[in-house]
This record gives C-alpha cells, structure tokens and sequence, in this order.
C-alpha cells in the first residue's frame, strides 16, 4: 500500500498503523475462532432499503480500515452477524435486545458460530468482543448513519453497543432501584447508563472489536457525550 511521503515525516503513519488489528488476529489464532465482527440487533424495520445501506456502510468502513492498515486478510473473517424479526424486536427495548441477543448466544446459531473453538468445549464459558457485546441499531442509530445530513452532526453515525448481561440484577427489586435512581443527579445517571450501554461511530467498529478483546476494557474506555472516543 502507498502511503504519501508527509504521512512518514510527520508522523502520522501511526494513523494507518496495523497495530490497533493484530490484536484481532491473535484472538482468532489463540482461540481457534474462524470470525470475528459484531453480532447485530436489528430494532428498526421501516425501510429495507435503508438498513441494507446501513449494513453496506458497515462493511464498505470495514474494508476501507483493514485496507489502509494492510490487513485485508482479515476483512473475509469479518461477520457482522444479524439478529432479525420485526414481529419480535420492532422498536424493541434494550431488556428485550439483551433477550435476544442471549438467545441467539446460547442457540443453535451461536454453537455453531463457536463451533471449533476453545469457546466451544463446553468449558470454557464465552468471552472476547463478539460473545460479550453487541450493536443494537434502532430507528435513531440507523438514521444517523443512513441520513447524509444526520451523519454530519455532532453525534452523527453512531450505533448504540450493550455489554452481555449488563443489565442483569436490575429489575430484581424496582422499587428499591427507582427510589436509587430518585437520589442521582444527572451525571450520575448518565454513568450509570454508560455501564449498560454506550454509542460508537460505525466507522470505528474494528477498532473498537480490537480494544473490546481484554477483559473488563469496557469500563476504561473513553467516552465523550455517551460516544466512546476513540
């Protein structure tokens, strides 16, 4: 791959550095895994037309990152897995996406997915970016990425990501919860509701998948505005 002499002196090869995706690699290596990506929650169904450029987006960002980075390699091990049914996820809740997102998890799908692997012996339990967190894309996420004018705001082109069980626990005893919830200012709420879900830009989606792979990086990763900043 090219890259222009200025890119080299000033330093801003580093951008384009494979660094940020070898830690993709030797994850599947290490745990026998044949692909890795997001597994998707679909939430809207208004328009086919759209979320079909919602996904091509997801890809075409895919390709064009691992591309700059020489790891094309990698792009045919990418799956951005979709979890589909309007009857049951149209305007779905995050409860019921976190539902969903366990189904598939523990289904036949999701055996097969892990079939081969150290995640699938039985013992191992699971774990990495994509048996722990998922993209929920609802009506708001997708428009903000299909969208042209949307895409350009502050807050623009993001997807909504959950952590796996993230809201176990919750609903155990509600009314206790809401007179806790009564007693948080607004900071504290937001908090609170970054450790259940967060926003990422779709064109940073392999970066983050790489920085998702350590354990408990979840709670460490910078976030402006509700968007992970990275």
């Amino acid at each position: 791959m090219y890259l222009p002499m200025y890119l080299r002196k000033t330093g801003l090869l580093d951008a384009f550095s494979n660094k940020g995706v070898l830690p993709i690699l030797d994850f599947l290596v290490h745990w026998r895994l044949q692909h890795w990506g997001f597994v998707i929650i679909r939430g809207t169904y208004s328009s086919q037309a759209k979320w079909d450029k919602f996904v091509q987006f997801i890809k075409e960002d895919t390709h064009d990152y691992l591309e700059q980075r020489a790891m094309l390699h990698l792009y045919d091990k990418a799956a951005w897995t979709v979890v589909e049914d309007a009857a049951t996820l149209n305007n779905a809740s995050l409860e019921v996406a976190q539902k969903r997102f366990e189904d598939w998890l523990h289904g036949d799908e999701g055996e097969k997915d892990r079939a081969g692997s150290l995640f699938g012996d039985g013992v191992t339990g699971f774990g990495g970016a994509r048996y722990d967190f998922f993209l929920c894309v609802d009506e708001e996420s997708l428009e903000s990425v299909v969208d042209e004018g949307k895409a350009k705001e502050e807050g623009g082109y993001t997807v909504k990501i959950l952590m796996r069980g993230a809201d176990e626990g919750r609903g155990q005893n509600e009314e206790g919860a809401e007179e806790e919830e009564e007693g948080l200012d607004e900071d504290d709420r937001e908090r609170e509701l970054q450790d259940v879900r967060k926003r990422v830009r779709v064109d940073a989606l392999v970066k983050l998948y790489a920085q998702l792979l350590p354990a408990n990086s979840w709670y460490i990763l910078p976030v402006e505005d509700g968007i992970i900043d990275i």
